[in-house]
This record gives structure tokens, C-alpha cells and sequence, in this order.
């Protein structure tokens, strides 16, 4: 494994929720939902439904793993913890910042059982909301493998190595190999949301983007935005450079750039 060091400029909470942030709303975790359970048939519908050409499935949770402020070296000891879940880290790249009231520990690259892993734990001595160690995995698969609930069991077992509750999210992402029409792209949405007994609750576009949110009773849990609660969001956006149109559907929210 190869160690180094670097400045982590961005808060805790922008790391967890500033990218795929719907519209101009700020979505904070409401109730946790059972991934493998609820998410896997309904996912493989929309899978089905959507027509484009699936390219990931990506996994993230989140977690407080307590409310004290570990230093590098007792983050470290943590970090064995998980490390005997991840196997073999030879392809994993280690990252470790230790400064006075922040402390954090980043592991990126290919997990053993071949999901690309992108792994923060971090240690905060105080802040908004005082001190706390604040764990964040992200595992992605290719579409190809569809392996959701593999990929779940192995993202859980991350967080059960400290013991920590883990809140997922979904996110799977495709693509058009071509320009897809305003028109298209609502008709879409909308065909993705009645897959899943869904209802629309926000939607802005403007013609290369669209995005909707929604709820379904099949997901459960979800996120406030603003009057209403979401846990399906879909999002089309076109890229003119490659003339095709990229999908996201993630639930709760999409949380990749667009």
C-alpha cells in the first residue's frame, strides 16, 4: 500500500452531500432504509425500463462513528478495523492527514473483490455540531455485474468493522449514444418513476438537463425537500461534445455531478 499525506480543504458534510445536490435544496438523511431489501427488484426494473445503456451501479454510505476527536495515530487503530474487511489493499492508495483538531485517512482504488472503493474516515476535535469521527465509503461496479446486493453486504461489512449504523445511497448511472429531446427526456423520467409506483414531486430543466425528484412507497425512507419527501431522483444531461445524453437515477438523491 502506498502512503502519503495531503490537505483535505472541503467540510465534512460538503464531502458527504454538496455533489447531486437536487435543484437548490439541502437534503439531510431522514430515516435509514434496508438497500438489499427494498432497492434491488425495483433497481432492476428501472435497469430494464430505461432503454440506455448502463454503465454503473455505485453504493455510498455514511456514518458517525462516534462523538470524539481521534488523532492519527488512534484514527489509525480504527482504520485496522477496516482494514481486515478490505483483504488484500495492495491496489488500494492510503492517504493520511494529522493537524491539530482534524485528522483523516483516505483509501482509493480497486477493492479486492473488484469494486473501485473511494473510503474517508475523518476525525473532527469540534465544529458546528462538536467533535465526531465521521466515516464515508463509496463502492462502484460496473452495470455489467448488476451485483447490488453483493455490493451492499460488502459496503455494510465496511461500516460493522466499527460498528457504525450505515445510511446508503444509490446511485446508477447510463447513457444515450445520442441526443435525447426535452420531450424524451420527461417521457423518460416519467416512465422511470411509474416503474417504480412513483410520483413526481420537483422538476427543473431547461432543455440539456432535466432533473426530477419523487417519492415511492416500494423505496422507502427518503430526504425532505423543502414541503415534500423524496427518495427517487432521476436526472437526464446531454453532452454535445460526445452527442449523447447521460442518465443518473439515485435514491435517495443522485449524488454525482451532472
Amino acid at each position: 500500500m502506498k502512503i502519503g499525506k495531503r490537505i483535505i480543504k472541503s467540510i465534512l458534510f460538503m464531502v458527504l452531500f454538496a455533489a447531486g445536490v437536487y435543484t437548490a435544496a439541502v437534503f439531510l438523511p431522514e430515516e435509514k432504509h434496508e438497500t438489499s431489501a427494498l432497492l434491488r427488484e425495483p433497481f432492476e426494473t428501472i435497469y430494464a425500463e430505461t432503454g440506455a445503456e448502463m454503465l454503473s451501479l455505485t453504493l455510498r454510505g455514511w456514518a458517525q462513528v462516534d462523538d470524539v476527536y481521534h488523532d492519527g495515530s488512534s484514527l489509525a487503530a480504527l482504520y485496522r478495523n477496516i482494514r481486515d474487511v478490505l483483504g488484500n489493499d495492495r491496489e488500494l492508495f492510503l492517504e493520511e492527514y494529522d493537524d491539530d483538531g482534524f485528522s483523516s485517512i483516505v483509501i482509493r482504488g480497486k477493492a479486492e473483490n473488484g469494486a473501485e472503493l473511494n473510503l474517508t474516515l475523518q476525525s473532527l476535535r469540534e465544529g458546528s455540531d462538536g467533535a465526531g469521527t465521521y466515516l464515508i465509503a463509496e463502492s462502484r461496479i460496473s452495470a455489467g455485474k448488476k451485483d447490488l446486493s453483493g455490493l451492499d453486504r460488502y459496503t455494510a461489512s465496511i461500516f460493522s468493522a466499527l460498528k457504525a449504523d450505515y445510511n446508503p445511497s444509490l446511485l446508477m448511472e447510463g447513457k444515450y449514444k445520442k441526443l435525447i429531446s426535452k420531450k424524451e427526456k420527461k417521457e423518460i423520467a416519467e416512465s422511470i418513476f411509474s416503474a417504480v409506483d412513483g410520483k413526481i414531486e420537483e422538476q427543473v430543466s431547461d432543455g440539456a438537463y432535466l432533473s426530477c425528484g419523487g417519492f415511492s412507497d416500494i423505496l422507502g425512507g427518503g430526504v425532505m425537500s423543502g414541503d415534500h419527501m423524496i427518495n427517487l431522483q432521476v436526472a437526464l444531461s446531454d453532452n454535445e461534445e460526445e452527442e449523447a445524453t447521460y442518465l443518473y437515477v439515485g435514491s435517495p438523491v443522485v449524488f454525482s455531478d451532472y
